[in-house]
């Protein structure tokens, strides 16, 4: 977990670094493909499967930050495929893979997820009701 925290410190760091100058080509935003990261969701099965996929999203993080795009994290396109999108995936998964007796490495980590999109106020209703889920699938 602390390798996570180190990852995500870095690359938030990276994301806030940058040049102040502003190239008008730096500013059109380059089209980003994100069919690996859908597939790899797809075929996601377990913590490490998720972790891998919040690290691909890091990268596609820090290679925008790279080429001048400091607000990718504020990209609805970004936010469906690495952020709320991944998290409410990722419970989706929690609650077609959970029983009370047998919970999903990632039941916690989905749950918290939800939390943090309520606290965030995106899409709260969803995530109201899929935490709800989750934690009646995981047993919590």
């Amino acid at each position: 977990m602390h390798t996570l925290h180190f990852i995500l410190s870095a690359t938030f760091l990276l994301a806030g670094c940058g040049s102040s100058d502003s190239d008008p080509k730096a500013d059109e935003k380059a089209a980003i493909d994100y069919s690996a990261i859908d597939a790899k969701v797809k075929a996601a099965k377990t913590s490490d499967d998720w972790l891998q996929i919040i690290m691909d999203c890091g990268a596609i993080e820090i290679n925008a930050a790279m080429g001048g795009d400091q607000k990718i994290g504020e990209d609805a396109e970004f936010n469906e495929h690495c952020g709320t999108g991944l998290k409410f995936a990722r419970a989706r998964q929690v609650v077609a893979l959970s029983t009370p007796d047998s919970m999903h490495s990632s039941c916690l980590t989905a749950s918290t997820d939800m939390d943090e999109l309520i606290e965030q106020g995106k899409a709260v209703d969803e995530a109201k009701a899929l935490k709800d889920k989750v934690n009646a699938a995981c047993g919590l």
